[in-house]
């Protein structure tokens, strides 16, 4: 045991060397077809008895119409848990946990996800049950009910602290409330779903040409292959149209506050940032990951805001890449007295690293932080074939790994500065603050058009603004 540690440490002593000279060397996944035009990545890994499969579908929240609002999340929930038509759920159930094994379904705004985890001598009956799950799901509508009062009981825990409701909300205020990449389930919303339409949501989205897995385990690939034809290749539907992706409009800047009584204050200030395909994204990368973007007291923000001032419990950054322009925001959580002074040295320290640049050893250390992180993210070769399967639904080039790494080891001082300059833009960002009624009069001082909103105006039909 002792041994095979010290031979894991220094394979990651050479990796993380290979990382620093700006080259990164996985394993590439074998890419194969399966008849019906689903895409699989399949990896051998022989270290364990386990087999692992993760899959893709461009199933998510963006595809809900007006009066679907959480029929994603209660679709791919259902999937696995409301049974097949020759098995009830809870014979899906024992089967799933007389091997144990784990599958999972799930949907997040663009894309759906399937999960598989079992051990190598029992992948063939899960395999064949996952696929019976997705080819012939039942939709029994006990197990539906179970999946809404799920979603209700989480929707309300996100919405119990300042820091969740922000996360909920802020992206309404740069995509538009309304917008699919923006919009959030009420409890009305919910409670107004019904089987039926996750059928049709289901007979909508999920496909087996628009899907994408990931494969790797203890397996040789010939006889992978062949089991997948016979399990989820038996999938067949005729050819669907192209993906149809919602558009983003723009909204103006505006500064919002959300009254929660609570001891802490949550704040989010932000704009638009780029979509996935932008030829800066690296350069993006390393600026944000100097701003804020490492969530540690070595950024500009930590350094700052907590390691000297003492004014924030966290504070960090994110630069965001979407199909359609992410988000761009610092985020931070604060005691109520010092909700003036955080939210200025935000902005401050934003406008002047924009303004004056950043130095060489910044930037050549954010380069060695970010190689050096996928070492953990590619610690196993399920996550290579996983990442391989992902950057397909994204329309990655399939050596998109070696790419990054390559991208960030050429990123220089003038190509952050040219960035920030052109990217971020303190004069145009958009507020939240979630904290108690009283300091709403606080906050108005600094910003007199600012719209003071409840929850329930947020979920509301119109949003309008308290006097």
């Amino acid at each position: 045991m002792k041994n095979k540690s010290c031979l894991t440490f220094l394979l990651l002593f050479f990796l993380v060397l290979g990382c620093t000279r700006d080259k990164l060397s996985v394993p590439k996944p074998s890419v194969h077809t399966l008849g019906n035009g689903m895409t699989v990545f399949i990896l051998e890994d022989s270290s364990l008895p386990t087999f692992r499969m993760f899959g893709y579908f461009p199933a998510g929240s963006v595809f809900e119409g007006p009066d679907e609002i959480g029929l994603a999340s209660l679709t791919a929930q259902l999937i696995r848990t409301g049974g097949t038509q020759s098995l009830s759920p809870q014979q899906v159930d024992e089967a799933i946990s007389n091997a144990s094994a784990a599958i999972e379904l799930g949907a997040g705004d663009d894309e759906a996800t399937v999960a598989l985890q079992v051990l190598a001598s029992d992948r063939r009956s899960l395999l064949a049950l996952l696929a019976d799950l997705l080819i012939h799901p039942r939709f029994d509508p006990m197990a539906f009910e179970i999946a809404r009062r799920q979603a209700l009981v989480a929707l309300t825990r996100a919405k119990e602290k300042p820091a969740g409701l922000a996360a909920l909300y802020f992206p309404g205020t740069l995509y538009g409330r309304t917008s699919p990449w923006a919009v959030i389930p009420t409890i009305e919303n919910l409670n107004a779903l019904t089987a039926e339409g996750a059928q049709q949501f289901y007979t909508r989205n999920y496909r087996p040409d628009r899907m994408i897995l990931a494969v790797s385990g203890d397996f040789k690939t010939p006889e992978m292959v062949a089991e997948l034809e016979e399990t989820v290749g038996q999938w067949q539907l005729p050819a669907g149209e192209s993906v149809r992706w919602p558009k983003v409009e723009e909204q103006p800047p505006r500064a919002v506050f959300v009254p929660k009584p609570a001891e802490q204050v949550a704040v989010r200030m932000g704009h638009l940032g780029a979509k996935r395909d932008n030829p800066d994204k690296f350069a993006l990368i390393v600026a944000n990951f100097i701003l804020g973007g490492s969530g540690s007291m070595t950024s500009r923000l930590g350094a700052e805001i907590r390691a000297n001032q003492g004014q924030a419990y966290s504070v960090w950054s994110r630069f965001g890449f979407d199909r359609v322009p992410g988000i761009f925001e610092m985020v931070a959580s604060t005691e109520s007295s010092q909700l003036e002074s955080v939210v200025n040295s935000m902005r401050s320290i934003l406008a002047n690293m924009r303004e004056e640049g950043v130095r060489e050893d910044e930037v050549k250390d954010a380069k060695t932080a970010i190689l050096r992180s996928l070492l953990f993210d590619y610690e196993s070769r399920y996550a290579i074939a996983k990442d391989w399967a992902r950057f397909e639904s994204w329309g990655y080039p399939r050596n998109y790994l070696a790419t990054f790494a390559k991208e960030i080891g050429k990123v220089d001082v003038d190509d952050v500065n040219r960035v920030l300059v052109e990217y971020f833009h303190p004069d145009q960002l958009s507020y939240m603050v979630v904290g108690p009624r009283w300091l709403s009069t606080q906050v108005q001082k600094n910003w007199p058009a600012l719209q003071i909103v409840s929850e329930s105006q947020l979920d509301g039909a119109t949003e309008k603004t308290e006097e």
